[in-house]
């Protein structure tokens, strides 16, 4: 999970490291369940080599996604999982022991340099940077501004292997400058950029909190990673009910990209 980079609203609450740390096993109560986000990692991972090099970035407490990696019959994979929150990592690493761990913002982080062992894949090109096979982000980047997207998109393809693959989890704006589903509350904030299709300032209720969020239209999401050199191989929206009272359901949109 990542930290808010966008104008808060008085009424909209800061998700620092210490708010995810703190969420912890609520969090994992609400959504380690997810069937349909199981179904699209295991998707993911079958692009993947066996015994792949996997980035994280905002690997919460593990469930289901990181768990869902290490049980996949093509690895054992060597995961990396980074999150802001120091809470959230020991939760992880606690659960799904076996990989790598870090507590740095995803803004922040820097891939260490590829061993020449440790994919089936790694051509011993001098591009440190070239670290991983495949990199997931879910729902670990609605706080991050615009521009933080850019860089964001550019990093994951920066740190793919050419051919690595992409998996985005992330919510959706529709046309226009309303938002879909359950983001659609409103504020001074909120901008719609209608040649991006990104919607900022949108204020959505999280476990109770109240929030800001950054989201793009479908075209916006896809039109992102492809200005990043991404090619969209799959794209899927369905919805999620959280297992919690002060959760309502959630509109998904999946995309699984193939670096160029």
């Amino acid at each position: 999970m990542e930290p808010a980079t966008q104008p808060q609203s008085s009424s909209a609450r800061v998700l620092d490291s210490q708010f995810w740390s703190d969420l912890g096993m609520k969090y994992e109560e609400a959504y380690s369940q997810d069937p349909g986000l199981v179904a699209i990692v295991q998707q993911w991972l079958n692009h993947l080599p066996p015994h792949s090099t996997i980035l994280e970035c905002g690997c919460g407490t593990g469930k289901p996604i990181a768990r869902t990696i290490a049980d996949h019959s093509s690895g054992p994979h060597h995961y990396h999982g980074i999150d802001i929150a120091a809470g959230m990592v020991s939760l992880c690493q606690k659960q799904v022991p076996g990989g790598t761990y870090q507590v740095v913002n995803m803004l922040d982080f820097v891939p260490p340099p590829p061993a020449a062992s440790s994919s089936p894949d790694n051509d011993n090109n001098n591009n440190n940077t070239q670290s991983y096979n495949g990199i997931v982000a879910s729902f670990s980047h609605f706080e991050l501004s615009p521009q933080d997207h850019v860089q964001m998109a550019r990093n994951w393809s920066q740190w793919l292997r050419p051919g690595g693959y992409l998996l985005l989890c992330t919510i959706t704006a529709d046309g226009g400058d309303e938002v879909a589903g359950i983001y659609h509350m409103k504020n001074a904030d909120t901008r719609f950029d209608p040649e991006t299709g990104c919607a900022t300032g949108i204020e959505n209720i999280f476990l109770g909190n109240r929030i800001l969020v950054t989201v793009y239209t479908r075209e916006g999401w896809k039109k992102l990673l492809r200005d990043a050199g991404f090619e969209v191989l799959v794209e899927k929206a369905q919805s999620f009910c959280p297992r919690a009272e002060e959760a309502p359901e959630e509109p998904r949109f999946y995309i699984i990209a193939r670096k160029g």
